[in-house]
C-alpha cells in the first residue's frame, strides 16, 4: 500500500490522481495507492503514528545513508529527536496479524527486503 505524502521537501505536490499516475507510469506502481496524507508532526496519520512506535527509527544504514541523514537533520533537524518518518519512501512491513515486523529507510532498495517480505507471505 502506497501513502503519498507532500512534506517531505514539495514532491507530491499534485492531486491523488496525478500522484497515482506518475507512480504507475514511472515506476510501474501495482499496489494500491491511497489519499496523501501527513505522515509525521502534529498532523500525521494515526496509522503512521501507530507504526512508528511499534518500529522506531534506528537511524540510516551505509555511507550513502549517513550522508542523507547528516542532511536531513541539518534541514530537518526537528523530527530526528522522535522515531517519526525521517524522508519519503519509508517502508514498513506488516505481517497477515497486523503486527508491524520491519521498517525500512528510505535508502534501502525495495529489491532488497524481498526476503523479508517472503518470510510473511
Amino acid at each position: 500500500m502506497g501513502f503519498p505524502c507532500n512534506q517531505f521537501g514539495g514532491q507530491e505536490p499534485g492531486s491523488n490522481e496525478e500522484v497515482k499516475s506518475f507512480c504507475t507510469g514511472n515506476y510501474n506502481v501495482t499496489f494500491q495507492m491511497f489519499e496523501k496524507i501527513d505522515v509525521r508532526g502534529e498532523t500525521a496519520h494515526p496509522l503512521y503514528d501507530y507504526l512508528c512506535s511499534k518500529q522506531p527509527f534506528l537511524g540510516f544504514k551505509g555511507l550513502q545513508g549517513k550522508a542523507l541523514e547528516a542532511g536531513l537533520k541539518a534541514k530537518f533537524g526537528e523530527f530526528f529527536g522522535d522515531d517519526s518518518v525521517k524522508w519519503n519512501f519509508t517502508k514498513f512491513l506488516v505481517d497477515r496479524e497486523g503486527n508491524v515486523v520491519g521498517r525500512f529507510e528510505p535508502n534501502v532498495n525495495p529489491d532488497k527486503i524481498s526476503g523479508e517480505i517472503e518470510k510473511y507471505l
